[in-house]
């Protein structure tokens, strides 16, 4: 039998984008200029051709084969041939021709590397991938693959005849891509990753690479730039080697795959199994499964709703808030004075720190089981739930879907609803294998209502507010309003200790794993066996990836790993994809974050919550108002309560001055007001922790050792003279983070998120979750949205000095590149959505940076903001866009996978989504009223606050009439309006004749 050839290569193209008025661009808008080939042994060189798009300029070997590996194989010297068969039967006894070909973000490579009929067979297999047994897709990599019955094959299969040496061949190729190897970083960042050095990567600046035709033409250079790029095989081993070393440093096994996610993935897989003893994959797929997402959501009953996953908390809690301004800062002293500052404050690593406190479980959770969609359902609250079920349930070991029988009285913004058509969760909305980063399913929307929860998520760290912070009245309501749809929760007292004890509980399960639905059955749990048991990821693995990494360098390769690993463990935990996604695990870890965010947003008055972190002035925390108590519903818009109505108000954080005192080998104590926190490491106290004086002065880790100066001078068993030359005292020390969670802990008591003792990932008690960081202090901010912003006359802190660092300007979906207006708005242009096409004819275009410039005059002038005329957005087309609109969009054009789009759009000012409405039925009115004005006239409510020339707009008095109107449940009578600028947006143009890339 004939064995299989392969033949791995490193390959790559050069192209360049045409300009509008070109009388080419309709044609093709980005043609290649050269494709480029290397093979795998060192002595290659690499070896650059002109691709037929410019031939007329070529100034290279014109690729002449309809393939680039066949032109490769026969310019060293192959003699090869090959010709097209449409004999399945003939194609599929042959052995195989395997082309492996390495490369970074393939979808731009995929269809540049072939000629005519090989071309369109690829594009067929983008195309018909998942129709056919073969395909090309694109997930976070370019992928192939090939189904033959139940086995599976990484490439893909051609109708081509490779013949060489008298043998006949299939063709295929195994795409090899780089981009998901380390999460999405560029070429350069992945050769740092790999130690490889890139001499000529740096030879061209950004202006030559956005003007590559002259440079093809002019600049020396763009050879050795172009065969930088083939070295893609070598960093595939390099970031094995890497991966290898860490192995060995964390004593845990790690096989790269071609992705961050299945990497560790597997790593996390192996490791837990390792641990429990579990030998087979099966096995612990078996054990895992039930609380997967995948799992979930194919379920035909309310489990279904537990799939979903909760993303990270972002919201603006002054949402009519636009500008804040301070005096500027020049040292840390003039900080502390004054106290006039913003301050971008963020949780300290953290889903590192949310992972470290984490259990997982083996085995299988508890959930109820109703039809879905049912009306006739009956539920328990939560408060009949907690008394059937709370003393089964464990801190971080459940979660549950719950929404309001009726309207809240008292308003709520901690807990987020997920509003979505049950019948769709089911559906895969995204093909994105690794889009690991939470919120799956995708299907619905998910946002927060003060006065309805719909499907919101309660975990233990949720309820810990609804008890603790919410007023007697308010948690009363929510205990005996709130029903519980479903809940997935491991039973405290079907835990058992190891995994051997396990096995033996499921050995003598007796039940036949089965439930029949009752209607009016409340308490209707799914029958299996709920034995468990569990193990510490901190413990398992993150304290390692923690400590490891802060032994190195934060530019060290290593460290980033480490921090890449990390993050990716909390997104394969709530992955659809893997059997280690685990539905009550990523949801407690998420909700703990959000609670912690929710605690900063509230009690630091900050303005928006994205994520972990959030912007608040120093001179302006919230305080209770004296013998009262914060309480979640006194908090909700308390941007829009006066005075007389308040319980609280706001002061200046009240910042320490803490001693601290540098202990032989720069080991530093702290002392807070006359007494000193010890956090030791020195030899000196290594000896000192074992005396009885010591053991009598241990106080919880928050308030450290208490111990005054002379008593630890006197308790020192060392020499005076020792002691004098060993520690010495500096003045001055502020920590304004330990400030802020001092603030935190009096004004939110008991609750765990900021009070409970835990062993952080160095082995020393600490008291919360988690702590904070600082990013940088600013004394200008701007703010739109829930997750705009804008911060100038930025400082950091730095070996105890304050220094200047970049403005920072921050608007989702909008590049700060890759832009251009159009300066001539009254020509014949049409507006059109994102995703459509628009005639190109006389527009003029300038690079513009919209976040800035539209930030910037949103601090100018609120009141009356030059509006951003419209402007081209330009972007890859890519794998998966690219087949979903095929028949519709492209059949008829001569655009590739890898083509350049260019979309006009337009800037929207107004964010409807920024403000807090009472419930679904309130928002969804005003989102439809606001998007069939969009549609009619090009703008929704922004039409009211137009200038009459339509080129500026009072953006203050629109956000605070719109947040008035939504409090007072009142409406805003919207005003067709016809002007230059929103004439733009009517003329739109039919597909016919808008497609940038018209066949001729």
């Amino acid at each position: 039998m004939t064995s299989d050839i392969y033949c791995p290569l490193n390959i790559d193209s050069e192209f360049y984008n045409l300009d509008y008025k070109d009388k080419n661009y309709h044609n093709n808008p980005s043609p290649t200029l050269t494709i480029q080939v290397r093979g795998i042994d060192n002595g290659d060189t690499g070896t650059i051709y002109s691709h037929r798009d410019s031939a007329d300029i070529s100034r290279h070997p014109l690729m002449s084969q309809r393939f680039i590996g066949l032109q490769y194989l026969n310019d060293k010297g192959y003699n090869i041939t090959c010709h097209k068969s449409n004999d399945t039967f003939l194609l599929k006894s042959l052995p195989k021709f395997h082309f492996h070909l390495y490369c970074h973000f393939a979808v731009a490579e995929i269809m540049r590397i072939a000629y005519g009929d090989i071309k369109d067979s690829i594009k067929e297999l983008i195309v018909n991938s998942k129709n056919s047994g073969s395909g090309i897709t694109q997930e976070n990599r370019t992928r192939t693959y090939t189904r033959y019955g139940r086995n599976y094959y990484h490439y893909a299969l051609l109708p081509y005849i490779i013949n060489y040496n008298g043998i006949s061949y299939q063709l295929t190729i195994e795409i090899h891509d780089s981009i998901g190897l380390t999460g999405n970083n560029s070429y350069a960042t992945l050769a740092k990753l790999a130690d490889f050095e890139l001499p000529h990567k740096d030879k061209l600046t950004q202006k030559d690479k956005e003007n590559m035709k002259d440079t093809y033409l002019n600049n020396p250079d763009f050879d050795n730039y172009a065969l930088g790029d083939l070295f893609v095989y070598e960093m595939f081993l390099g970031i094995k080697s890497l991966v290898t070393s860490i192995s060995e440093d964390i004593k845990i096994p790690i096989e790269l795959k071609h992705t961050i996610g299945s990497t560790v993935a597997n790593t996390l897989e192996k490791a837990l199994m390792r641990f429990h003893g579990i030998a087979d994959k099966k096995m612990f797929k078996s054990l895992t499964e039930n609380a997967n997402s995948d799992f979930l959501r194919k379920l035909k009953d309310t489990r279904a709703l537990l799939s979903k996953v909760d993303g990270g908390r972002c919201f603006n809690n002054r949402p009519t808030t636009i500008k804040l301004s301070k005096n500027p800062i020049e040292s840390v002293q003039s900080l502390v004075t004054s106290q006039s500052s913003l301050v971008d404050i963020d949780i300290s690593g953290a889903y590192g720190k949310g992972l470290s406190i984490q259990d997982y479980p083996i085995g299988n959770p508890k959930t109820f089981i109703h039809l879905l969609d049912n009306d006739s359902n009956k539920y328990l609250t939560l408060r009949e739930f907690l008394q059937l079920h709370g003393h089964e349930l464990v801190d971080g070991l459940w979660t549950m879907r719950v929404s309001t029988a009726k309207t809240l009285k008292y308003p709520q913004d901690f807990i987020t609803s997920w509003i979505v058509d049950v019948k769709k969760i089911d559906r895969l909305s995204s093909e994105d294998k690794d889009d690991i980063y939470a919120d799956y399913p995708k299907e619905g929307y998910s946002k927060i209502f003060s006065n309805e929860i719909k499907l919101g998520t309660v975990t233990s760290d949720i309820l810990d507010i609804i008890l603790n912070i919410c007023s007697r009245l308010q948690r009363d309501e929510l205990l005996d309003n709130l029903l519980v749809i479903n809940a997935m929760w491991y039973d405290k007292k079907f835990e058992v200790s190891n995994y051997d004890e396990l096995l033996s509980k499921i050995a003598d399960y007796k039940g036949d794993s089965t439930s029949t639905y009752v209607s009016d059955k409340l308490n209707n749990i799914v029958d299996r066996c709920h034995y468990w048991c569990r193990v510490n990821l901190g413990k398992l693995f993150i304290n390692k990836l923690l400590q490891k990494r802060s032994e190195y360098d934060k530019k060290s390769p290593y460290n980033t790993f480490y921090k890449l690993m990390i993050n990716t463990t909390y997104g394969v935990l709530v992955s659809k994809y893997f059997n280690v996604g685990n539905s009550v695990v990523g949801n407690n870890i998420t909700a703990r974050c959000r609670c912690m965010a929710w605690y900063m947003e509230k009690g630091l008055n900050g303005v928006q919550t994205i994520t972990d972190g959030c912007v608040f002035e120093l001179d302006n925390v919230v305080f209770p108002v004296s013998s009262r108590r914060l309480t979640a519903n006194n908090l909700v818009k308390g941007y829009s309560k006066t005075k007389d109505v308040k319980r609280w108000y706001t002061d200046k954080l009240k910042i320490n001055l803490r001693r601290k005192i540098k202990l032989d080998s720069g080991y530093e104590l702290f002392i807070k007001f006359e007494d000193l926190k010890v956090d030791y490491e020195s030899d000196y106290f290594k000896e000192f922790l074992e005396t009885d004086y010591y053991k009598s002065l241990k106080d919880d880790y928050d308030n450290g050792v208490r111990i005054t100066y002379e008593d630890l001078r006197k308790s020192l068993p060392i020499s005076d003279d020792d002691f004098q030359d060993n520690i010495d005292m500096i003045e001055g020390c502020y920590s304004i983070e330990d400030d802020v969670l001092d603030h935190l802990r009096n004004i939110f008591p008991k609750v765990k998120v900021l009070h409970e003792n835990i062993i952080n990932n160095d082995g020393v008690e600490q008291v919360g979750y988690y702590t904070l960081e600082i990013k940088r202090f600013a004394n200008e901010g701007v703010f739109h949205g829930n997750a705009n912003y804008k911060l100038s006359g930025c400082k950091e802190i730095k070996k105890g000095n304050l220094v200047d660092s970049e403005d920072v300007y921050k608007m989702r979906g909008y590049k700060s590149d890759k832009c251009f207006v159009i300066n001539d708005y009254e020509n014949e242009v049409g507006l059109l959505e994102d995703d459509d096409f628009y005639d190109s004819e006389s527009i003029d275009k300038v690079d513009i940076n919209i976040p800035k410039i539209f930030m910037d005059n949103l601090s100018t002038n609120p009141n009356s903001i030059d509006r951003i005329l419209p402007f081209n957005q330009s972007s890859i087309l890519k794998i998966k866009e690219f087949k979903n609109n095929y028949l519709n969009k492209y059949i008829n054009t001569n655009l590739i996978v890898g083509s350049t789009l260019n979309r006009l759009r337009l800037l929207r000012e107004l964010s409807i989504g920024q403000f807090l409405f009472h419930d679904v039925k309130q928002f969804e009115k005003w989102l439809k009223r606001h998007n069939q004005h969009k549609e009619k006239f090009g703008q929704g409510f922004e039409s009211n606050y137009c200038s009459e020339d339509g080129l500026s707009l009072n953006y203050a008095l629109l956000i605070s009439e719109i947040d008035e109107s939504i409090m007072s449940d009142s409406k805003i009578n919207l005003r067709p309006i016809k002007h230059p600028y929103i004439d733009l947006l009517r003329n739109e143009l039919s597909f016919v004749n808008d497609v940038i890339a018209k066949k001729d």
